[in-house]
């Protein structure tokens, strides 16, 4: 069975996420509400996919939490971000995105992404 990492600071977001992995037969062994939290899980646990917030609560953002993840790991990631602004989207594309997500998630295209990514 895969496992999947959620980043994702906003609870109720990261629990739809959550409902909606476990449907697929996905499990998700944590979700880090912060780039510090997915750090210490990725220390932790080994992952087959990284969903990843970029607008986050801590120290650091979730384009930052890749970079530091991609020094140890070349795991798939895709982003969800609210953020459509090119600016964002060219600093994602440095850490090699599988894919980018525009929020509101659409749950048909989240499973496609993931189920391409993890064939």
């Amino acid at each position: 069975m895969k496992n999947i990492l959620l980043v994702e600071d906003e609870f109720i977001i990261a629990r739809m996420i959550e409902n909606h992995l476990e449907n697929m037969g996905y499990t998700s062994n944590e979700i880090a509400m912060s780039g510090e939290q997915a750090l210490q899980a990725f220390q932790d646990t080994k992952f087959d996919l990284l969903l990843v917030d970029i607008k986050l609560s801590g120290e650091i953002d979730g384009i930052e939490t890749v970079k530091k993840i991609r020094e140890h790991s070349s795991v798939p990631v895709i982003y969800l971000s609210g953020n459509s602004d090119s600016q964002t989207f060219e600093r994602s594309k440095q850490t090699s995105p599988v894919d980018y997500l525009l929020k509101p998630l659409k749950m048909e295209q989240l499973q496609e992404s993931i189920e391409k990514t993890l064939k």
